[in-house]
Order: C-alpha cells, then sequence, then structure tokens
C-alpha cells in the first residue's frame, strides 16, 4: 500500500523475461565449459576441440550482456548528475530563472 521512495535500488528480478532466460543460459554455457577444461565432463567428439571451446565461451558472455547493459542502463537512468535526470521540473525552474533575471538586468539599464 505504501509507495517506494524513487531513489531505492529496484529488484533485478524486475527484467525483461527473455534478459533473464538469456543470463541462464550463459551462466549453463560457462558452468559447462569450466566443468569440461577440468575434465569433470566430457562432451562429443566435436565439442572437445579448442575452437569449440572458445565459441562456447564467447556465445556464454555474449548470452550476459543485455543483463549487464540492462543493469547499467537502469543504474545510470537513476543518476542526476550525468544530466540524465527524470524530473525536468528543476532544469524549467533554472531556465525561468535565468529568463527572469536576463529581462530584469535589460530593465534596470
Amino acid at each position: 500500500m505504501s509507495k517506494k521512495p524513487q531513489n531505492m535500488m529496484r529488484s533485478l528480478a524486475d527484467m525483461p523475461k527473455p534478459v533473464i532466460v538469456l543470463e541462464a543460459v550463459g551462466i549453463i554455457l560457462l558452468i559447462i565449459v569450466l566443468l569440461v577444461t577440468n575434465d569433470y565432463i566430457t562432451l562429443p567428439e566435436p565439442m572437445m576441440q579448442q575452437g569449440a571451446i572458445v565459441t562456447l565461451i564467447m556465445v556464454g558472455v555474449g548470452c550476459l550482456i543485455p543483463a549487464m547493459i540492462n543493469i547499467i542502463w537502469r543504474a545510470v537512468h537513476g543518476l542526476s548528475f550525468l544530466g540524465i535526470d527524470n524530473q525536468s521540473s528543476s532544469k524549467t525552474h533554472l531556465k525561468n530563472t535565468m529568463i527572469n533575471d536576463e529581462k530584469k538586468d535589460e530593465n534596470g539599464k
């Protein structure tokens, strides 16, 4: 019933579902690569080549990138000192104050 303050960090669980699925796939791929390189599991012969392992690493990291972009975008979007502020009222107030000051200077001279 009570509203959360705007400055609190939102939960990561409210990310889009495809981003969460991609992140899970990426983590699973990287865990598989770790287990294969330490000889805990054996993959089929074409997948045991060095090029295939490197490809699995790249695809796993690539699956993690959308989640990283989402988290960073949400963090940067909340920062007001970068000029990416959601509140345009402070900018409008500052602009109106500057215009009024200029008018006073013109009338005062």
